[in-house]
């Protein structure tokens, strides 16, 4: 069996548990609230971060992962053993994340040459945010407990990330105002109707696809979309949500009524796409066509 070291950034949404029981390596993003710098999942959960978006005068920043961070943990990793990383970023479309870690992966190979040389590390960019690509990296770290190749992985994760879709939509058009994924002018038409976007984020792009009336239908049209896209009978979905109470638990619901088994569950949406929706928000995720 091949020792596989896995790493991610913490807007991939993988809870603690998980991460912890397949030894996946989640490196914390910083975070700058109204001057004042964080460490997301060391200084707060995903549920802290909802109060102090919601409480912040200004929207919080985030930071990417420093490169020299990157070759420390890649020098560490060669130090305890293993000859092969996978390292899965954030999409590097809203993030440079990605140029972060392929530097580390420069830095690492010119200060550390005899560790570098046996080392063989692949950095992916996920195209994708929050749980969408976390769960990915939990579904490669267990298809390496069961002995699957590094490249059997690898295809694993390329076929993925060109089908991955998702769909979500907010409850609160403010953040998505401030952020600028909403004009100023389409925000304040859109309250005074009472319309939600329904959002979805394919390649790294996110798409405002279809408009709403009301929150109660914010839930059913997600489903909807989810069975429209989905492709596949033994595909993985799941829900996401935020600080929406129920959300997420009624739109797996409706998934499973129309896809049977396969669902992955509720996660939880942390900073990385809260920060630009704001907190109020329910999605989805679901396999639809190959891309390329």
């Amino acid at each position: 069996m091949e020792k596989i070291k896995f790493i991610t950034d913490s807007a991939s949404d993988i809870p603690e548990d998980e991460a912890r029981a397949h030894g996946i390596e989640v490196l914390s993003i910083p975070i700058a609230i109204d001057g004042k710098d964080y460490q997301e999942r060391v200084d707060f959960t995903a549920r802290e971060f909802y109060k102090l978006l919601t409480d912040a005068t200004n929207i919080p920043v985030t930071s990417h992962i420093p490169h020299t961070r990157y070759a420390d943990v890649y020098r560490h990793a060669a130090e305890d053993g293993y000859r092969k990383i996978i390292n899965v970023t954030i999409n590097s479309k809203g993030s440079n994340m990605f140029d972060a870690a392929n530097m580390g992966k420069e830095l690492f190979a010119e200060e550390y040459p005899e560790l570098a040389k046996n080392m063989q590390i692949t950095v992916i960019d996920s195209l994708c945010y929050t749980y969408t690509y976390g769960f990915a990296v939990v579904q490669a770290a267990q298809m390496a407990e069961q002995g699957k190749s590094y490249e059997e992985i690898l295809a694993f994760l390329d076929d993925y990330f060109s089908r991955a879709e998702t769909y979500f939509s907010v409850y609160n058009l403010d953040f998505a105002k401030k952020s600028g994924r909403i004009s100023t002018a389409a925000a304040f038409v859109g309250e005074m109707l009472g319309l939600r976007p329904i959002m979805s984020i394919i390649n790294g792009e996110i798409k405002i696809i279809e408009k709403v009336r009301g929150d109660k239908a914010v839930v059913p049209k997600l489903a909807q979309i989810a069975q429209k896209r989905r492709r596949g009978e033994d595909t993985p979905f799941f829900a996401i949500r935020a600080d929406v109470d129920g959300v997420g638990e009624e739109l797996e619901k409706m998934m499973i009524k129309s896809f049977g088994k396969h669902s992955a569950g509720v996660a939880e949406a942390g900073a990385s796409i809260t920060i630009n929706a704001g907190p109020r928000l329910a999605g989805c995720m679901v396999m639809g066509e190959r891309r390329k």
